[in-house]
């Protein structure tokens, strides 16, 4: 298990943070998780093993476990390319398979109770972009969207510098959200960039970078507006070669969730920041998108002054919990081998609770520096 350092302890004495921790390997793979729960202290007060289970015993997930409504949990299972529905005990209380199709990063739960979940078809070349909602009592797919048939598969202004392979993984979808507004969904689509369609898979909005998109795309781009509404105009913030001081794009984001206010908030990883990766830091960004005018305004941000004290160029997450408008800031792959979460107050920006979780060298690296994908306040 990881070393645990509290540098900000909570005073709300009934926080648990969920940690769906990568950096276990017990003779196996390295890629076994072990997902824990610390109380506000660096108590370890639940984890769950897998290693003897007849059918979980190898089990690897994408972001980890999810918490539902209900209490119990979801993940996605790439080893057997399952849903699972599981309680705190581990037991299996439904199955979901995927038609066969492969699970890849998130599962995600519709207010109506189904699932969205990236998967991908191994019957093609390329990887990691299909997004699926599965009937969650009867299994199956009610609705399928190809982003090989809304996007660009030939677009790499970005590359995936993560992956040997740029033609296969050219989208690497890693994060879905349900609008209930009009029943859209949201895609971090990490090599391309954040973007919004309808349930029959049409392009609303595109939030990115603006090189290179082909001439059926670039009307869906967003155009940024400076803090007093005013179009930012100059060609490198446009094009993402420069930042303008009262706007960024996010860059290889994940986490993509939608406030209370109806403005998108996401997990700016900055990797690959403005085409060079020089500017190494992450951000928690709030941004406020109008879909009429397809403009974009960055309204709130957070984690850009620690620079690389938090900089995680892949996995983590952000949230927000309307009942104390608090923050969750969790960066899982900071190097060495360490993650870092924070809870902020959303007004003050004032830190609330502040943890670093090291994994072991051994594991750690084998994991490729990971020390948790993603995190959570849990109602354990």
């Amino acid at each position: 298990m990881p070393e645990i350092n509290i540098n900000i302890s909570s005073a709300n004495k009934n926080n648990y943070i969920f940690i769906n921790y990568w950096g276990f390997r017990e003779n196996g793979p390295s890629n076994l998780k072990r997902p824990f729960i610390i109380e506000s202290n660096d108590e370890i007060r639940w984890y769950l093993n897998y290693l003897h289970h007849p059918i979980l015993a190898n089990f690897s997930y994408g972001t980890g476990l999810v918490q539902l409504r209900n209490g119990n949990f979801v993940m996605g299972v790439r080893s057997t390319n399952k849903i699972y529905e599981i309680n705190y005990a581990g037991e299996i209380f439904n199955t979901l398979g995927l038609q066969g199709y492969y699970f890849h990063h998130h599962v995600y739960e519709k207010p109506n109770g189904n699932f969205l979940v990236t998967s991908e078809d191994p019957n093609r070349s390329t990887v990691e972009d299909i997004i699926v909602e599965i009937d969650r009592d009867h299994g199956g797919f009610v609705r399928e969207w190809d982003l090989t048939q809304s996007l660009d598969p030939l677009r790499q202004a970005w590359p995936n510098i993560r992956r040997d392979n740029n033609d296969t993984d050219w989208c690497h979808a890693n994060g879905v959200y349900y609008d209930p507004s009009d029943s859209g969904i949201i895609v971090s689509c990490r090599v391309q960039g954040t973007i919004k369609l309808s349930p029959d898979n049409q392009v609303q909005w595109i939030l990115a970078p603006h090189r290179d998109w082909n001439d059926n795309l670039t009307t869906k781009l967003l155009k940024p507006l400076d803090n007093n509404s005013n179009h930012i105009t100059n060609h490198n913030v446009l094009d993402g070669t420069e930042n303008h001081p009262e706007f960024e794009w996010a860059w290889y984001q994940h986490s993509p969730i939608l406030l209370p206010n109806g403005n998108l908030m996401l997990f700016d990883n900055g990797d690959n920041r403005n085409y060079t990766g020089e500017l190494e830091y992450s951000r928690a960004v709030e941004y406020h998108i109008d879909e009429g005018n397809k403009t974009v305004q960055q309204m709130w941000e957070f984690g850009k002054s620690f620079g690389q004290e938090t900089f995680s160029p892949i996995v983590s997450k952000v949230n927000y919990y309307e009942d104390d408008q608090t923050v969750l800031f969790a960066s899982g792959c900071i190097k060495p081998s360490t993650g870092k979460v924070i809870l902020l107050d959303y007004s003050s920006k004032i830190k609330k609770f502040e943890a670093s979780i090291v994994a072991p060298d051994t594991v750690g690296r084998a994991a490729g520096g990971i020390a948790f994908h993603s995190v959570c306040l849990s109602n354990f």
